[in-house]
């Protein structure tokens, strides 16, 4: 059986990620701390795995 690894993410726009740390440090820069929060959990997804991520909105996500 092929193993595979789901990623959900959402886009890091501002007011729409960590909103209760945005309450105390700013929408930008919780949305800043959620993007390199995301990064890190990407890179340390195992490599020998298929890795598929989903983002929300999808309409966010880049080019294959």
């Amino acid at each position: 059986m092929r193993r595979c690894v789901l990623y959900f993410v959402k886009y890091p726009e501002p007011g729409k990620v960590k909103t209760r740390l945005a309450a105390t440090i700013g929408a930008e820069r919780a949305a800043a701390i959620y993007r390199t929060l995301a990064e890190r959990v990407l890179r340390r997804l195992p490599e020998d795995e298929e890795v598929v991520v989903m983002i929300d909105p999808p309409e966010q996500a880049g080019p294959i």
